[in-house]
């Protein structure tokens, strides 16, 4: 996934609750300050306008239609060049007409693990206060970073979260971590591209879904939550945990995919 491959769709974000669709240009590293990379940029937001225009998005997404459209040059470290930013700028204004917003976000670079064991261990993507993406996951950053996991889950109980999915939106990620199985879910579009960038996990869409629909629902006894993992802000919680956080919050509705394949 790089604006190199400018004829692929590198990620899709859903909005279920909000609404917008986000079709994001990951690209790990700088952006280059380059004539080529100005004119791959060019190239594939092409694509990516022509995947909406033609109905494709639509066709493959089909809770998709009428909802607004955006476009996320999402780049890991430095500065965008002047070229790239003016490239956006243009595009934006050109697009705008037809609903569909152009524009770019820097994304946190990951930490190595340090000593021996950093070649086996994921990357951790260290996120601070300041990287949240709203006044939720800022309150939720600042829960967990200090350790106050009773009101970090609270907090989650007012949050809308983020899923990868499998199987066209059928299937959770799902995650092993101390010989447990967890569904991967994030705080935000901004961190789940953060923590993912770089990661081998597979899944074909992104959906949002309120938290405490989802703990409702959920339907798998041997699986697991596990909120921002590959992160700092990382958070896991069992089906048992799940099940006393629901009570705690009293009713809600809705369900969620299915944890295995």
């Amino acid at each position: 996934m790089a604006i190199r491959d400018t004829d692929t769709v590198d990620l899709i974000l859903s909005d279920e609750v909000g609404g917008a669709w986000t079709l994001v240009i990951a690209e790990e590293g700088t952006v280059p300050d380059t004539p080529a990379t100005v004119e791959q940029l060019a190239r594939k937001i092409d694509a990516y306008t022509h995947y909406v225009r033609s109905g494709q998005l639509v066709r493959e997404h089909p809770q998709a239609a009428g909802r607004p459209v955006r476009i996320w040059l999402a780049y890991g470290e430095g500065e965008l060049p002047a070229s790239a930013a003016a490239l956006l700028k243009i595009r934006n204004r050109e697009l705008n007409l037809d609903g569909i917003e152009v524009y770019a976000e820097r994304v946190d670079s990951a930490v190595d693990t340090p000593g021996e064991a950093a070649a086996e261990a994921p990357e951790i993507r260290i996120l601070n206060v300041e990287d949240a993406e709203n006044e939720a996951e800022r309150a939720f950053f600042t829960a967990r970073l200090t350790d106050r996991i009773g009101d970090a889950g609270w907090i989650l109980t007012q949050m809308v979260v983020w899923l990868p999915l499998r199987h066209d939106g059928s299937e959770l990620v799902v995650l092993e971590q101390g010989g447990r199985a967890y569904a991967a879910v994030y705080t935000s579009q901004r961190t789940l591209v953060n923590a993912m960038r770089g990661e081998s996990m597979e899944y074909d869409t992104v959906s949002s879904v309120a938290f405490t629909d989802l703990a409702r629902g959920w339907e798998h006894p041997d699986v697991g939550i596990v909120v921002n993992p590959h992160t700092n802000t990382v958070m896991a919680m069992d089906s048992n945990l799940l099940a006393e956080l629901v009570r705690a919050t009293g009713s809600a509705s809705g369900g969620a995919p299915s944890g295995r394949g």
